[in-house]
């Protein structure tokens, strides 16, 4: 989710000059989540895939690694500035410019950021990690979990996703499964559709075949975004969306 550093507001006591923060930026308007307050745990543009359909481009620092990008103290210190002057958002979203389930604090964060707020605390994620026991155990402390699918098989994972060489998408489903069963929080999967990638006939039944295998709460999310930068993609427009999401929801809600 890109943003704007050079970001001013007047909002409670007075301007808040949001290039002054280092961690904090936003709130941003959310068609899902309201104003959404976000939180960045690691540099700009460091993930674990290199999306074609991606706001930033493509990634600089492809890692599947995980590291303390930027201390815990450091990012709940500006948080704290931050609520001095404001309150006015809905929601606090850890997402940054990256994949934030690579930062390695991110547990020790969500839980911090709980006990300065009452608002809800989300985590936005590719699902890449969910592999690993650690993360989703993590996870388990967000009020809100929104993973990806944007994929069914590895061939299309390589195709959208673009993933950093060793993640294996049977891996990465089987923990997202394995997540859906453990979590009690609210979680919405959200799956890109790219024109003439993953939008036919035949994806949409695969797709369908491997929501069978998640417990999740509907709706989850058909994710409807901007137009590719990369020439020769475009994701799917609003009433293509609309009719498989329908198509999808129905089979869910019979299993």
């Amino acid at each position: 989710m890109p943003y704007n550093k050079n970001y001013t507001k007047t909002i409670g006591k007075g301007n808040i000059n949001m290039s002054d923060f280092k961690y904090v930026f936003g709130p941003i308007p959310s068609r899902r989540l309201g104003r959404s307050l976000g939180i960045s745990p690691l540099p700009k543009k460091t993930c674990n895939y290199s999306c074609i359909y991606c706001q930033l481009g493509r990634t600089d620092k492809m890692t599947n690694k995980r590291q303390e990008f930027y201390k815990t103290e450091d990012i709940i210190a500006e948080f704290k500035q931050y609520l001095k002057d404001s309150d006015k958002f809905d929601i606090v979203t850890v997402v940054g410019e990256g994949e934030p389930t690579l930062a390695a604090n991110l547990g020790e964060l969500v839980v911090a950021l709980k006990a300065l707020t009452d608002k809800p605390v989300a985590v936005i994620t590719n699902g890449a990690l969910l592999s690993d026991p650690q993360v989703r155990e993590e996870l388990c402390h967000a009020d809100m979990v929104l993973p990806s699918l944007d994929a069914y098989n590895q061939e299309i994972s390589k195709k959208i996703d673009r993933p950093y060489g060793t993640i294996r998408f049977e891996e990465e489903f089987e923990g997202l499964k394995k997540f859906t069963h453990m979590y009690e929080g609210e979680l919405w999967l959200e799956i890109m559709l790219v024109d003439g990638i993953n939008d036919d006939e035949q994806s949409i039944l695969k797709f369908q075949e491997l929501l069978k295998e998640l417990k999740l709460d509907i709706p989850f999310s058909l994710k409807i975004a901007r137009k590719l930068q990369k020439k020769g993609y475009q994701i799917k427009d609003t009433l293509d969306v609309e009719e498989l999401e329908k198509q999808l929801c129905q089979l869910h809600a019979k299993v």
